[in-house]
């Protein structure tokens, strides 16, 4: 059994994963509480679900880009389970959970702007790019696979306020009308946000851009959660003493 934290930004969470089910997901937003709320709600987890910390045998953290203090108390609790347990650690990009939670590219170009609060009316941006076109019709059976679509293997980050990240959206599409496919733009945007691009993307072509609901723009730790049963499985562990938070500065 693997246990999956993420603490990249407000949108905190984690999940109990035995490789074939998820045993248990928590998702809620702090106000600068990780530090008080993260361990009991992963007593609960265990408990809710009737299983102990003696079987768990693997740790998947997100590593971020996100909050600098944020991503400190996420990985330090993960490396004192980690030791108290002897148990292994995985670290896993906290965006790739949005990524893996898109719908499919249709018959054409996409590409996913995946993001999460970065504070001071900031963003961190994962720009993602579909590796392949996929027909209407087709499913994704697992986890890894959509990782392999959305190429989770080749993101490029950002730090961009939301006026800079839809002029790079708009730049884009009117610089390559024939050839720019379909962007898709999820995560951690309020209401306020949400008006502006919705706002912003009446000046585009029909279907250039997908706003995903909230529901869709969620960070899951469940996807972590299968990413990193998939590199464990793998033997693909990280050292404890390494591992550290992606930061990005600006």
């Amino acid at each position: 059994m693997i246990l999956a934290l993420d603490t990249a930004s407000p949108t905190m969470g984690a999940a109990l994963y035995d490789g074939n089910e998820i045993l248990s997901e928590s998702v809620w937003h702090s106000d600068h509480n990780h530090n008080v709320q993260l361990a009991p709600l992963i007593a609960h987890l265990f408990e809710w679900c009737g299983e102990s910390f003696s079987a768990l045998q693997a740790v998947v953290v997100a590593t971020g880009p996100g909050g600098f203090t944020a991503l400190r108390i996420g990985l330090a609790l993960a490396k004192g389970i980690c030791l108290a347990q002897h148990a292994q650690i995985i670290g896993i990009p906290a965006l790739h959970a949005i990524a893996c939670a898109q719908p499919l590219p249709y018959l054409r170009p996409a590409r996913l702007a995946a993001a999460l609060q970065a504070g001071r009316g900031r963003f961190v941006v994962g720009w993602y790019e579909a590796g392949q076109v996929v027909g209407a019709g087709c499913y994704l059976t697992k986890t890894e696979e959509a990782y392999l679509t959305w190429g989770c293997n080749r993101v490029r980050y950002e730090l961009l306020s939301l006026q800079q990240l839809m002029e790079k959206i708009v730049a884009n599409v009117h610089a390559h009308p024939e050839s720019s496919g379909i962007t898709i733009l999820s995560g951690e945007f309020n209401n306020a946000a949400r008006e502006y691009i919705l706002q912003q993307k009446k000046g585009l072509p029909d279907g250039s851009l997908v706003l995903s609901p909230p529901a869709q723009s969620l960070r899951r730790p469940a996807f972590l959660a299968e990413l990193g049963w998939q590199r464990w499985q793998r033997g693909e562990v990280d050292d404890p003493h390494s591992l550290a938070p992606i930061y990005l500065q600006g």
